[in-house]
């Protein structure tokens, strides 16, 4: 707690606001001119929802614990489930699609001129795979900050 808030409203808006940048940045990474910029952001915005979404989880359980439940409550931990693997999958694709379009580490700038040397278009499907995690993300961080609101200010 800090200053008698419970950690939890505070840290969900790490995840409230990382997780949808991430999808614009994932998104605008898909723009050719914008993807130097653009790509290596959305690999750290993932990375920053994967901390973000683990400790939402943790404080999530701890306030649970001195709460109790309800229906409601319950729908909101039933959602808030799937948001960790979520933004762990967003991340992988993003992070190794931002890798592989820069290509500073050695093995990488072997990989982009040897095994993937004329397949230019993983760069891109990694991207788009990222990017539809990401929005699947957004969708989810929406609907469990609704039961999560539910709770709060309907009492359950």
């Amino acid at each position: 707690m800090i200053n008698g808030i419970p950690l939890h409203p505070l840290i969900i808006h790490v995840v409230v606001v990382f997780i949808p940048l991430t999808a614009v940045f994932a998104a605008a990474a898909l723009v050719p001119r914008w993807r130097m910029a653009m790509a290596p952001l959305a690999g750290l915005f993932a990375l920053a929802s994967v901390a973000g979404a683990i400790a939402a989880r943790a404080t999530g359980e701890q306030l649970l614990e001195t709460t109790g439940s309800s229906p409601i409550l319950e729908r909101h931990e039933e959602l808030a489930e799937y948001i960790v693997p979520l933004t762990v999958a967003t991340a992988v694709f993003l992070v190794v699609a931002a890798v592989l379009h820069l290509g500073r580490p050695g093995f990488v700038a072997q990989l982009n001129e040897g095994a993937l040397a004329g397949v230019p278009w993983v760069h891109t499907a990694l991207s788009v795979v990222g990017l539809l995690f990401a929005l699947a993300s957004t969708v989810q961080v929406i609907l469990i900050g609704d039961a999560g609101a539910q709770s709060v200010w309907l009492g359950g």
